[in-house]
């Protein structure tokens, strides 16, 4: 990458500064000079974010000059055109396309780099700064480094047969190997060390179970067979016992049934005992069926008189109805001629039915006489009245003592049901207890039976339970002797495989260590790039310092016989390291170019030593930028040919002058330029 013009505008300190520049570019000025914002300038316009934004980009609004609402940075950039970028709001123009991810695209395709590996040029302490996963991830993808499950088990292979494992054991060792890769493995190389990890603790796993079955085995003590007995004489024993336990079963039973004679004989005879005192409670069972009898004839002589008061009853009540109507009739006639007389009595020569219609041809002594006669009339059917409610009344009498007569009917018929009931249910009893008492007496008998024909001895079933525990023990004692040999037998064979397992993960922990697979498939990449850094470093130090990377692939720094981290470095010592870092990177990816910021952190010797190799490497670098602070003495410029000086002040930059063409030592140039 070379930028041939560089215009910054309202960028920070920067109001209007437009720059041509040449192979190499030294940038001088006092501290606040705006050297660092040019450097940020440039970042800014290739990727979008810098020292002073997030990684997103966020913050870059805190770039634009204070007095000013909007900036702009535009570069020339050889082979590609026109770069700008400018916010608010953030624009990218490259080219034709002026839409921000084409042109993005478009930078990075030309450039053939990702934003990471732009920042690494632009940035010397870039890749110190990373964590040490980070900086194994950048060189694995700088290298090009990445490995497939079956590339690793191929190296796998490759290795263990070099060392002397036979192929075939070899492929099944790598073939658990690959079971260690994590699924979705997608090909990232740093997974080698959590594999060994893994690996490792299988390893540790398997040391344990082998302790364990090796303590075991020294604890246990096999126990000895019975005398006389062995292994083999066991089918034998166990025959022998199931005729044994087979001869003492028929025993008990014989045993039992004795028992249970003599328990039932005792039980039965109890029930029969108390089965004869119910039937002597109960009573004779020919004079209750006698009094039910007697009993079905006064109840069948009971209904027959209940039957002919109820007529009766019926009788008199049809009786009583026909007098009432009577009585009705009688009542009605009365009250009708009572009616009538009370009209006449009150006769004034019209018609009592209608008297405003009809005149009334009767005279009074007429009315009088037909009063007469109504009255007369009413007194004879009033004796009738009283005659027939008389006779009512004694039927209503002799209705109330046929009722009571029913009723008491009645109740002696119930009693009598009931005392029925009572008599079938003792007869039912009497039954049931005789036929139990049948029952029980001849299960007596059968029980006598059995004890009559005799049952085991008990102390010939106590000696057969002794042989028979005898038996027992010595069956025990070979099933324990036998237990014991084969799981001193099954230790044995799981010791024989762990002791196999162990080997396996031996061989898997060497593979997959630091002298294993990965020198095969990561080394040997990483080797030309550390040829290269060193190479630099060397030029930047007078063959004083050397980088080496660890297994772990973190880098240690040598200066004679001490090796330390980058990060215990000094400030200076760092800057070193970091420009080869840099200037190695730079190489690797072609992007050929190379930014260093705080030259000024160097003391004069080393500033000379990095400017002289500065201008012995211009041929295999694009471009190369120097910033440098000085103080109130504005260095002169050399002239040397394809070196350009510039003094920052305040935000602008302006070109120092010099001789071009002329020539001069390095070391003049060096103490001249910074």
């Amino acid at each position: 990458m070379r930028i041939n013009k560089l215009a910054i505008q309202n960028f920070r300190n920067h109001r209007n500064s437009a720059i041509e520049l040449d192979k190499l570019n030294i940038f001088v000025g006092r501290n606040n000079s705006g050297k660092s914002s040019i450097l940020a300038a440039i970042e800014w316009a290739l990727t979008g974010r810098n020292l002073w934004t997030d990684k997103a980009g966020r913050g870059a609004n805190e770039l634009i000059n204070r007095r000013s609402k909007d900036c702009q940075v535009g570069l020339e950039i050889a082979g590609l055109g026109g770069v700008v970028r400018a916010m608010p709001p953030h624009t990218l123009a490259v080219g034709k396309s002026r839409n921000i991810q084409e042109s993005q695209a478009a930078i990075y395709h030309h450039l053939g780099a990702d934003e990471q590996l732009v920042r690494q040029a632009l940035n010397t302490g870039a890749f110190i700064t990373m964590t040490p996963a980070e900086q194994k991830a950048f060189l694995f993808a700088l290298c090009g480094i990445s490995c497939t499950a079956e590339e690793i088990a191929a190296a796998t292979v490759q290795y263990l047969c070099g060392v002397g494992v036979p192929e075939k054991q070899a492929r099944e060792i790598a073939r658990r190997v690959n079971t260690l890769l994590p699924r979705g493995f997608g090909g990232d190389p740093a997974i080698l060390e959590g594999m060994e990890k893994r690996a490792r603790e299988e390893r540790r796993e398997t040391k344990k179970d082998l302790e364990r079955i090796r303590a075991a085995l020294s604890e246990m003590e096999l126990p000895n067979f019975p005398d006389s007995i062995g292994p083999e004489d066991k089918e034998a024993v166990e025959r022998q016992l199931a005729g044994l336990e087979a001869e003492k079963n028929e025993l008990l039973k014989d045993y039992g049934s004795r028992r249970a004679a003599e328990e039932n004989i005792a039980k039965g005879r109890e029930r029969t005992g108390r089965l004869a005192l119910e039937l002597d409670r109960l009573g004779e069972k020919d004079i209750l069926e006698r009094e039910l009898a007697s009993k079905e004839q006064a109840k069948l002589a009971a209904n027959a008189g209940l039957l002919r008061l109820k007529e009766q009853l019926a009788q008199m009540a049809g009786t009583s109805a026909e007098l009432d109507r009577e009585l009705a009739a009688l009542q009605a006639g009365c009250r009708t001629r009572q009616a009538v007389v009370e009209k006449l009595r009150s006769f004034d020569g019209h018609c009592p039915l209608a008297p405003k219609l009809i005149a009334c041809r009767m005279s009074g002594s007429e009315v009088a006489g037909l009063v007469n006669q109504l009255e007369t009339e009413n007194d004879a059917e009033a004796q009738k009245i009283i005659n027939l409610k008389a006779s009512i009344q004694k039927l209503q009498a002799g209705k109330q003592d046929l009722q009571r007569q029913i009723e008491r009917a009645e109740k002696t018929l119930a009693e009598t049901d009931t005392a029925q009931q009572e008599l079938r249910g003792r007869i039912s009893a009497i039954d049931r207890a005789q036929r139990e008492l049948d029952s029980t007496r001849q299960e007596v008998a059968a029980w006598e039976e059995t004890l009559h024909r005799g049952g085991a001895d008990p102390e010939e079933i106590d000696r057969l339970q002794e042989r028979i525990s005898q038996g027992r023990e010595i069956l025990r004692r070979l099933e324990v002797a036998e237990h014991g040999r084969r799981q001193a037998c099954q230790l044995q064979q799981d010791l024989e495989m762990l002791e196999v397992e162990l080997a396996v993960t031996e061989h898997m922990v060497k593979a997959l260590g630091p002298d294993g697979i990965r020198k095969s498939l990561l080394g040997d990449r990483l080797a030309g790039f550390i040829r290269e850094i060193n190479t630099m470093l060397a030029a930047c130090t007078d063959g004083r310092y050397k980088i080496t990377w660890q297994d772990d692939f973190t880098p240690l720094v040598h200066q004679d016989s001490t090796a330390l981290p980058i990060k215990l470095l000094s400030k200076s010592e760092q800057l070193r390291v970091g420009i080869a870092l840099q200037a190695a990177i730079a190489k690797m990816t072609g992007l050929n170019f190379l930014a260093v910021d705080e030259v000024d952190m160097l003391d004069q010797d080393n500033r000379d030593l990095l400017t002289g190799t500065m201008l012995g490497m211009l041929d295999k670098f694009d471009q190369i930028m120097l910033f440098c602070t000085v103080g109130d003495v504005i260095p002169q410029n050399p002239g040397l040919p394809r070196v350009k000086m510039f003094w920052v002040e305040d935000g602008m930059v302006s070109e120092l002058g010099g001789e071009r063409g002329k020539s001069a030592v390095v070391g003049s140039v060096a103490h001249a330029a910074v």
